[in-house]
């Protein structure tokens, strides 16, 4: 029996939140519905259908504090000084001042926790100790007076990776996480007039040799199951591509509505993408975030049209479609503007966009993908991303 749900929220943590928030919410079309200060960190949760983002940010020593708490700052203290009724309910000495993440200061901006709902954390926990897990924060609950959850933190396998465990007391997942001073009164329910239906799949960077060993931990721990990538994916060995200028393995697993992917760096000349991810984001983590889109097409346009940047691939990519998928319902020229991705197998089509990375370190970003009764991940896409990321990065 698995006792996770569904991705309760994808936390990043970053040296300025501030500057974050407004990138997704102005050209990434997130909501912010929530936010919280204490004396070392800030936080937001913002949401985009049923993609939900906690934005901590990073721990500041006692110096950087008093600068950011000084007069010049001082609209943001007394803007804030509301939440102090929240501290009453946690202890602020084991959290330094962060909810739902556990403290770590990264070199750099990070993508670096998937959130499950869980049925129990109490048993998820006890389970996972008894597994020689790495507990970071032990069972202990947040409330505030519109709802309860019992929370937790563990450690993963991957780099910097945590997950927080989330076990809502009062059972109803369209209310928001208690803590917060509410933003948005309106953005209570989890479904909106968003494109996104949900987090279609979490993609770690790994360095090489370590994909079996990360499967393993998750199929243990999690009850998570192998999901095959596409039809190159064999069973030992994963979905291998490899050729000019590409060398990455691919594997997937997933469990209830949660589908995480490996994509492990293959040694060759030159450096690849997965290479580059671990060398910027100074190890492995989280590459990116694909978020389900009900219509790619007009979500990455309005995308587009708010400044976000996309990937896109070279003009000779959607000949290629033409001639691999012959005629299809979708038009090649408005996918070509648009950069977006095509591959139809014998279940259906899948489409897919990814966006220029979004921290200053070029290693995080998102993809937007929609799925027309498509399961898995189309190799021909695979390889025309790699392709294409690897141009931006020679450029």
């Amino acid at each position: 029996m698995s006792f996770i749900k569904r991705i309760a929220f994808v936390g990043l943590q970053v040296r300025c939140g501030e500057t974050i928030v407004q990138h997704l919410t102005n050209r990434f079309r997130f909501t912010e519905l929530s936010h919280r200060v204490t004396q070392q960190s800030c936080q937001w949760i913002l949401r985009q259908g049923g993609a939900v983002l906690l934005v901590s940010e990073m721990p500041k020593s006692s110096s950087e504090r008093s600068k950011y708490f000084s007069a010049g700052s001082g609209q943001l203290l007394t803007k804030h000084r509301k939440y102090n009724h929240v501290h009453e309910f946690i202890d602020m000495n084991t959290y330094r001042g962060f909810l739902y993440d556990h403290p770590v200061t990264y070199p750099v901006d990070s993508a670096c926790n998937v959130a499950f709902e869980v049925s129990s954390v109490d048993e998820m926990v006890a389970r996972l100790r008894a597994a020689g897990c790495e507990i970071l924060a032990p069972p202990h609950t947040v409330r505030d007076s519109t709802s309860q959850v019992s929370v937790a933190i563990v450690a993963s396998p991957v780099g910097n990776v945590r997950h927080t465990l989330v076990e809502r007391v009062d059972g109803d997942p369209a209310v928001l996480l208690p803590g917060f001073e509410r933003d948005n009164p309106s953005g209570y329910c989890v479904q909106d007039s968003s494109h996104v239906d949900s987090v279609d799949h979490v993609t770690y960077a790994l360095p090489a040799g370590q994909w079996k060993h990360v499967l393993a931990w998750y199929s243990k721990n999690f009850d998570f199951k192998r999901h095959f990538v596409n039809r190159l994916d064999d069973e030992k060995e994963g979905c291998v591509l490899q050729g000019v200028g590409v060398g990455m393995r691919l594997a997937a697993m997933n469990a209830a509505d949660c589908t995480l992917v490996l994509a492990e760096s293959i040694p060759g000349p030159g450096l690849n993408q997965v290479a580059m991810f671990l060398s910027k984001h100074q190890g492995p983590g989280i590459q990116h975030l694909a978020l389900h889109s009900r219509d790619i097409v007009e979500h990455v346009t309005c995308l587009q049209n708010s400044g976000a940047d996309f990937f896109k691939p070279p003009a000779a990519y959607y000949q290629q479609v033409l001639e691999r998928n012959g005629a299809s319902k979708f038009c090649p020229e408005i996918l070509k503007r648009l950069g977006i991705l095509l591959d139809v197998d014998e279940e259906g089509s899948l489409l897919q966009a990814f966006t220029l990375p979004i921290f200053e370190e070029d290693t995080f970003f998102l993809e937007i993908i929609q799925r027309c009764h498509s399961r898995g991940f189309g190799a021909g896409n695979i390889r025309a991303l790699w392709h294409t990321v690897q141009a931006y990065m020679d450029g």
